[in-house]
């Protein structure tokens, strides 16, 4: 049967190449946007659509854009003109994407099924590939954990953002297993079953902190309100209590993980002692850069200095102080999405920024779409660690998953 080309269908399509290119490839994400809002003026010309069909997507889009406009803002005041310039054009991306999924029609609900299953699908193939890569460098990569280093993730993305998506691909999975919608079939759930285990097995053995505190808060945060709100305590207590052993169970089979979490609190021993080589250690070179991001908010309270002037006054200071002759990459921001922003555009960016972040709950609650918690769960922890709105990839992970997953229940 031939599938007429259609606004929704086209719209379909590009969602799952964009849903591809997170993992996969950025040309994917930046042509795809473009295509998306380019779908999305088409079906409004065709169909008529408003902005306002749907008020509490209207709402969070328009939050999300604001973010854009904070960036543009801070143009009247930065020093770092290139970096300000470069900030604004990356978060564009933060304007086209809320603007096409406002002009769209509502995804079908198999749609959202297949969009689901792509996602978890694509993370676990990754996560097969770069296990076999890990394996065939068994010592080489087990030494890189030793030395407080990350495990290489086939293709061009960051561990940490890879590790975001497969966190995200493992509570997805978990939650349409537990749902058992009738979109799947017993081939799908057993395919959906063996890819989230794959999905979960990787998620401890390729140990990216972030992605690991991120999962299990957001899993936890995931069975509470599941029992809170579908009262569904048997099931919900028992999936909680044998999900409470995971780290346990990981700790005791898996190396990388205990070694990573041996490492960490060495790392944290290290800071607290600022004794040998401890500013160049990963969760010690943070904690300093956190800790001149907070000096700066409280010598610039109510505006901050300019969100890409933050990296360069961290760089200054630590030069300053002594500490550095070169101040390393990871060094000039401060992976941290609260601390940036406190710094860079102060209290005032900063209650937006919380807006933004947990506007979406109240719709949540009342439509008992415990997976939109889960996702804000994952997404604010994260944020403590790594500024993902801040790059391509994590505005339209963000993005997506805020305007999309609200349509799911």
């Amino acid at each position: 049967m031939r599938t007429s080309l259609t606004p929704v269908n086209v719209s379909f399509f590009l969602l799952l190449a964009m849903v591809a290119g997170l993992t996969a490839s950025k040309a994917i994400l930046s042509v795809g946007m473009i295509a998306l809002l380019a779908t999305g003026v088409w079906n409004w010309r065709l169909s008529g659509t408003s902005f306002f069909l749907n008020p509490y997507k209207t709402t969070v889009a328009g939050l999300l854009i604001g973010l854009f406009f904070i960036a543009v803002l801070c143009g009247f005041y930065t020093e770092n003109t290139s970096g300000w310039l470069r900030d604004v054009k990356t978060k564009l991306s933060i304007v086209l994407i809320p603007l096409a999924l406002l002009l769209l029609s509502p995804l079908r609900g198999r749609q959202k099924y297949i969009l689901s299953l792509v996602f978890i699908f694509i993370q676990t193939l990754w996560a097969i590939i770069t296990l076999g890569k890990f394996w065939k460098n068994h010592a080489e990569e087990m030494e890189k954990v030793r030395q407080n280093s990350n495990i290489d993730i086939f293709g061009s993305i960051s561990h940490i953002y890879f590790g975001l998506l497969l966190a995200f691909a493992c509570i997805l999975g978990l939650y349409l297993l537990f749902r058992k919608n009738t979109y799947l079939n017993k081939p799908l759930l057993y395919l959906l079953l063996f890819a989230t285990l794959i999905n979960l097995i990787s998620l401890h053995i390729l140990s990216s902190r972030t992605a690991q505190v991120s999962f299990y808060l957001s899993l936890w945060v995931w069975i509470v309100v599941e029992i809170w709100i579908h009262r569904r305590w048997k099931e919900s207590l028992a999936v909680f209590l044998i999900l409470m052993l995971l780290p346990v169970l990981a700790y005791y089979t898996i190396p990388s993980f205990r070694m990573r979490i041996e490492v960490s609190v060495w790392d944290y021993n290290m800071y607290q002692n600022q004794a040998g080589i401890y500013k160049d250690n990963s969760i010690s070179s943070r904690l300093l850069a956190w800790g001149e991001a907070w000096a700066i908010f409280k010598e610039n309270p109510l505006f901050g200095i300019g969100i890409e002037d933050v990296g360069p006054e961290i760089e200054r200071r630590l030069i300053q102080k002594g500490m550095y002759q070169t101040v390393p990459e990871h060094l000039k921001i401060p992976h941290n999405l609260y601390l940036k922003y406190l710094s860079g555009v102060g209290i005032v960016g900063f209650f937006y920024l919380l807006l933004v972040i947990f506007f979406p709950l109240k719709n949540a609650f009342r439509q008992k779409n415990t997976l939109l918690v889960a996702f804000i769960a994952l997404t604010a922890t994260a944020f403590f660690f790594e500024n993902f709105p801040e790059r391509q990839i994590g505005i339209v992970f963000f993005c997506l998953g805020y305007l999309l997953i609200p349509d799911f229940e």
